[in-house]
């Protein structure tokens, strides 16, 4: 279970920063603060930062695809039943002989 929650960390971590790259990527600078600073027309830094969000929401729709994707070939593990819960079945059957 720990390593469970290890991975989902890890992994909701990198999404955060795929997705900070991406828009950032998109509008064109180093920072998201940089683009309203530098004075840009209120329809450009929109429009930019609307590109931005399609592109993550593109990626996220389609890694959210590939893991329902994936989850139908996940196969069942059957259960181990333990030895020593079958012995004390076996004693308890002698003892009430």
């Amino acid at each position: 279970m720990s390593a469970f929650t290890f991975l989902r960390n890890l992994f909701t971590s990198i999404s955060i920063v795929l997705g900070t790259v991406l828009i950032q990527q998109t509008i064109g600078s180093g920072s998201l603060t940089s683009k309203i600073d530098a004075g840009t027309e209120g329809d450009d830094r929109r429009r930019s930062y609307v590109t931005g969000l399609r592109n993550m929401w593109i990626f996220y729709t389609c890694t959210a695809s590939v893991t329902i994707i994936a989850t139908c070939f996940i196969k069942p593990k059957p259960v181990k039943k333990s030895e020593d819960a079958g012995e004390e079945h076996g004693r308890a059957e002698v003892l009430e002989a």
